[in-house]
């Protein structure tokens, strides 16, 4: 506890790093510290316990997303989908966090983090997208919803992809990532020829083309997270899947 402590009190971003390397070692520091009076303080806890990723510790971090201070709430936000990814038995208090705030952001990425689990059903989802007035959460729903196998929103979003235009493609293509199903591989495929950049100067400089983007999404769904188990890609056979991985890899060196 002393260990990381010290870290948690000064602020320091290193904190996060020590309490991943202290494991669940770290937990009563990091929680003890979610109460300070200090926001600096809590957001650094708040790290700490989403590095560490023990989602027992979601409902406490839960409850920081109401927190006065914005980067302590922004901060618990994010915290909240990262605990919620491949956890089980906390969608409960996801879906009570998101029912409870009001801010569209927050709302927003809260709808993104109930698509991370498994046990909010899906038609609890489309019933939130359904009654949802911000165009903003209401798209995080129906990426969540996708997420989740939802055909109408898979639908959509394929149809998304082909016709979103400039910076709208970046934040599509993304989206895409996020959901990584098999059934929205052809509407990305199918931008392998779209050489247009998109937002030059974007990021950091660089003119990204529409095609780095869609090799990108593919490389990540089919390469970097590919599992023969994985019922995402149970519609395509052994030897689609290595066409669409070579085809993203030869996109990517171009």
């Amino acid at each position: 506890m002393a260990e990381l402590t010290p870290w948690i009190e000064a602020g320091s971003p290193q904190a996060a790093v020590v309490a991943e390397r202290m494991g669940p070692e770290g937990r009563a520091p990091a929680r003890a510290a979610l109460g300070s009076p200090r926001a600096e303080v809590r957001r650094v806890a708040i790290h700490c316990l989403a590095a560490i990723g023990e989602g027992q510790d979601l409902p406490a971090v839960a409850a920081l997303v109401a927190d006065g201070d914005r980067a302590v709430a922004v901060a618990a936000t994010a915290a909240v989908r990262e605990l919620h990814r491949g956890s089980l038995g906390q969608g409960r208090a996801v879906l009570a966090t998101f029912d409870a705030t009001a801010d569209p952001e927050l709302r927003a990425e809260l709808a993104l983090a109930l698509g991370e689990g498994v046990d909010v059903p899906v038609d609890v989802l489309r019933a939130r997208h359904a009654a949802e007035k911000s165009p903003l959460v209401k798209g995080a729903l129906s990426a969540a919803c996708a997420k989740r196998g939802a055909a109408p929103h898979l639908r959509a979003l394929s149809v998304e992809i082909g016709r979103a235009k400039a910076a709208a493609k970046v934040e599509v293509i993304e989206r895409a990532v996020y959901v990584r199903r098999s059934e929205l591989l052809p509407a990305l495929l199918a931008l392998f020829g779209d050489a247009t950049h998109l937002m030059p100067g974007w990021p950091e400089g660089r003119s990204v083309r529409v095609c780095d983007q869609a090799a990108w999404a593919v490389a990540e769904i089919v390469g970097g997270h590919f599992a023969a188990e994985d019922r995402a890609f149970a519609g395509l056979t052994a030897g689609e899947l290595d066409e669409v991985r070579a085809r993203a890899e030869e996109a990517l060196k171009a």
